[in-house]
C-alpha cells in the first residue's frame, strides 16, 4: 500500500471542493501563437515575448524559503545550492520522508492536488489534408555530413550537468544477482523466477530498424541519433516511428514500407532543413485505427510545429489525415509530445522550451470523434503551465476518462509543487464537443527519484546517456494504472549508485489515486534504462528496457510481472536483442551526458490476441559501426513459473 496516508485538513475544503475543475476560458487563442497551417513569419513583439518568459521562469523557480522532505533546515535561496545537492544526492529508501499530516479523514492517501491547474483554451484544428502512406515520394537528398543529435532538454540545465558529472565520477561495476529494490522499504534479493512469472516468447525477435539501414533506405538526411523507438501492433502489422523515419513490418519481421518522416507528416521547408523529431505511434484497437505525433523545427529550433496523425483505416499503408496542432517563428520548441487514446477522446502532451529555458508545459485534449472523421476538430488546450514538467497520457482501453502521470517528486531537476514527493495523477473527463472538459488531479506521495548516472558498457566504452528521471510511459486498465521512468539508486552489495528502472503502481478506483507498489529494478553492476510498460488482457505487467554492463553491450530486454505477484517482485530478465558491441553514438569521447541513447522503449498489445505483447527497444547494432543504433521487437506471453 501507499507509505504516506494523506489527510487534508478537515477545516478546508471538502473533497469535492478540493478535487481541481477547471472551468474552460473563453479567451480565444493566445498572443502570437498559430493554431494549425504552417508556421507563421510574424513575430510576436520582443518586449511581449521577453516578459512572459520571464514570468514563466520566474514562476517556476523555488521558494527562496522552503522546507525540504528527507533534508535538513531549509533552502536560503541559491546560497545552499551545495546543501541541497547534498542533500537530494541520496539514495531514494534514505531521502524518503512522510509528507504534514492533518486531522479529519477527507480523501486518505488520495493525495488531492490543491495546485492551480493550468489554464484552458478552446481551440479548433483544421485538417491539413490526406496523405497515404505507400505514395509517399522520398525525401530530398542532402548532401553529405554530420549526423543530427536533438539536444535532450532538461528543466535545469545546471542541476542537470551538476548531477550526471557527480554520478559520472561516482559509479563502479559489479556483479550479483537480479533485485528488487523498493525506495519504500528494504531491498529484498530473489533468484532467476522469484515473483512465479515465466514468458514464452513467439520465437527469435524481429530486427527491425537501424541507424544504417534507414541511411541506405532513404539518405542521408536520415542520419538521427538516438532513434527515440515507437512500435506498435496492429491486427496484422507492427508499425515503428523512429527519428526521422517510420516503417511497416510483417510481424514476422519483413520490411512492408519505409518513408520518411518529413513527407508523411508534411513538414514545411524540408530542404532548408527542417524536421521532424521525437515521434509516437499507437494502434487503437476500439476504433481499429493507427494514431501518431511528432515535433519539427529547424536547425535554429526558430521554426516549430507539432503534429498528429490519424489512418483512415486498420491499414497503416493506406491514406492518413494529418493535423497541425500547433506552429510558432519565435523559437518556441515544442519537445517530446506524447499522446494517449481514451473512448471519446485524444490528448498530447509535451513540454515548450525556448532556447533552452523552460515554458511551461501544455496538454492537448481533442475531439476523438471528429480526428475519426477527418474533418475539423474541437479541443481545449491546457497550458503553458510552468508548476508541473513532462506529463505522459497513459495508454488505455476501456474508459472514456484520459489518464495522464508526471514526476513530482524531484525539485531540483523537475518539479515538486506539494511540499512532499509525490507522483502526479491527472484524470480529465468530459469532451470538447459537449464542453465540458475537466482536469481533475491527485498527488499521493512517493519516495523521491533522482538523476541516474551514464549506463556502463564493456572495455570502458563511453558512458551511455540516461537523461533525468522524468516519467516515460504509463498505461492504464481495469482501475489500475502503471508508470515507469529512470531512476538512481544503490543496490545491495553494489556499492556504487547507478540507473535503475522506477516502476509505480496505482489505484484510480473510486475517484482518486492510491499508490499500490512503489519499488527500483536494479542488478548490480548493471544499467537499466528507458523503460516502457504495458498490460496484457489479463493484467500481467510487461516492460521493456534497455540494458549493459562491464559485460554486457547495450541490448533490449524485457520483464514480466503476473497480475498475483506478490507485492515489490518482478520476473526474471529476458535478453529481447542482445547488443553486438561498443555503442559510440556520434561522440566518442567518453564523457558523462554526451552518448545519446533512447529516449524511449516501447510496449504494445496484439490486438489479434490480448495475449500476447510486442516489446521493442534499442540496441548496439554493430561490433564494427560503433554508431549504428538499432531497433528490435518480439512478441512475449505471460505465465505462472
Amino acid at each position: 500500500m501507499n507509505r504516506y496516508a494523506r489527510v487534508l485538513d478537515s477545516s478546508g475544503p471538502s473533497q469535492d471542493q478540493a478535487v481541481l475543475r477547471v472551468a474552460i476560458s473563453r479567451k480565444g487563442r493566445k498572443p502570437g501563437r498559430v493554431r494549425g497551417g504552417a508556421p507563421s513569419a510574424k513575430r510576436p513583439p520582443r518586449n511581449h515575448r521577453h516578459e512572459r518568459a520571464q514570468t514563466l521562469m520566474e514562476q517556476s523557480a523555488p521558494h527562496a524559503a522552503r522546507t525540504v522532505p528527507g533534508a535538513t533546515g531549509r533552502w536560503q535561496g541559491a546560497g545552499a545550492a551545495l546543501a541541497l545537492a547534498a542533500a537530494l544526492l541520496v539514495p531514494a529508501a534514505q531521502a524518503a520522508a512522510a509528507p504534514p499530516q492533518a486531522s479529519g479523514n477527507h480523501g486518505l492517501a488520495s493525495g488531492l492536488n490543491r495546485v492551480r491547474p493550468p489554464v484552458a483554451h478552446r481551440v479548433v484544428l483544421s485538417p491539413n489534408g490526406s496523405v497515404v502512406l505507400g505514395q509517399l515520394p522520398p525525401p530530398r537528398r542532402r548532401p553529405a555530413g554530420p549526423g543530427y543529435v536533438p539536444a535532450f532538454l532538461p528543466r535545469h540545465p545546471g542541476h542537470y550537468r551538476t548531477f550526471k558529472d557527480f554520478r559520472h565520477r561516482h559509479t563502479a561495476p559489479s556483479t550479483l544477482p537480479l533485485q528488487v529494490t523498493s525506495p519504500a522499504v528494504a531491498s529484498s534479493v530473489y533468484g532467476s523466477g522469484g515473483s512465479g512469472s515465466s514468458t514464452q516468447s513467439s520465437g527469435t525477435a524481429d530486427v527491425l530498424m537501424s541507424l544504417n539501414q534507414q541511411v541506405a533506405l532513404l539518405g542521408s538526411g536520415q542520419t538521427r541519433v538516438p532513434p527515440d523507438t515507437q512500435v506498435a501492433a496492429g491486427p496484422t502489422d507492427l508499425m515503428e516511428l523512429d527519428n526521422a523515419t517510420g516503417s511497416v513490418w510483417t510481424k514476422s519481421g519483413t520490411l512492408v514500407s519505409s518513408f520518411s518522416l518529413d513527407r508523411f507528416f508534411g513538414v514545411p521547408a524540408e530542404d532548408a532543413g527542417m524536421g521532424a523529431f521525437d515521434p509516437r505511434v499507437l494502434y487503437d484497437a476500439a476504433s481499429g485505427r493507427w494514431f501518431a505525433s511528432a515535433s519539427a523545427t529547424d536547425p535554429t529550433n526558430t521554426y516549430n510545429q507539432v503534429f498528429v496523425a490519424v489512418s483512415q483505416t486498420s491499414d497503416p499503408t493506406g491514406a492518413w489525415t494529418v493535423y497541425t496542432i500547433e506552429s510558432n517563428a519565435y523559437g518556441t520548441l515544442y519537445d517530446q509530445p506524447m499522446i494517449g487514446v481514451s473512448g471519446n477522446k485524444v490528448v498530447l502532451s509535451w513540454n515548450d522550451f525556448s532556447y533552452g529555458y523552460f515554458l511551461g508545459q501544455e496538454t492537448w485534449v481533442l475531439q476523438k470523434s471528429d480526428l475519426l472523421a477527418g474533418g475539423a476538430a474541437a479541443g481545449v488546450d491546457f497550458g503553458p503551465d510552468a508548476s508541473r514538467f513532462r506529463l505522459v497520457p497513459a495508454l488505455e482501453s476501456g474508459t472514456n476518462t484520459a489518464y495522464l502521470v508526471y514526476n513530482n517528486s524531484d525539485p531540483y531537476n523537475l518539479v515538486e509543487n506539494t511540499g512532499y514527493p509525490a507522483l502526479g495523477v491527472v484524470a480529465i473527463t468530459g469532451t470538447p464537443a459537449q464542453g465540458n472538459v475537466s482536469w481533475n488531479e491527485w498527488d499521493p506521495a512517493m519516495a523521491p527519484t533522482s538523476v541516474p548516472p551514464s549506463a556502463i558498457q564493456p572495455g570502458g566504452g563511453p558512458g551511455i546517456t540516461t537523461d533525468d528521471d522524468r516519467l516515460l510511459s504509463a498505461v492504464w486498465q481495469n482501475g489500475v494504472l502503471w508508470t515507469a521512468g529512470n531512476d538512481a539508486c544503490t543496490p545491495q552489495g553494489a556499492g556504487s549508485t547507478q540507473s535503475c528502472l522506477r516502476l509505480i503502481q496505482v489505484s484510480t478506483a473510486e475517484g482518486g489515486a492510491t499508490i499500490l507498489q512503489d519499488f527500483d529494478v536494479s542488478a548490480p553492476g548493471v544499467s537499466m534504462y528507458y523503460p516502457a510498460v504495458g498490460l496484457d488482457g489479463s493484467g500481467n505487467l510487461f516492460v521493456a528496457f534497455s540494458q549493459s554492463s562491464a559485460s554486457l553491450f547495450a541490448s533490449v530486454a524485457a520483464l514480466v510481472r503476473l497480475a498475483g505477484a506478490a507485492p515489490d517482485t518482478i520476473g526474471p530478465v529476458q535478453v529481447v536483442e542482445p547488443g553486438q558491441g561498443v555503442y559510440c553514438g556520434f561522440d566518442c569521447s567518453g564523457g558523462a551526458g554526451t552518448n545519446r541513447w533512447g529516449d524511449y522503449s516501447a510496449v504494445s498489445v496484439d490486438p489479434s490476441n490480448p495475449s500476447q505483447v510486442w516489446v521493442a527497444g534499442e540496441y548496439a547494432a554493430s561490433s564494427t559501426s560503433q554508431g549504428d543504433w538499432g531497433t528490435a521487437a518480439q512478441a512475449l506471453t505471460a505465465s505462472a513459473g
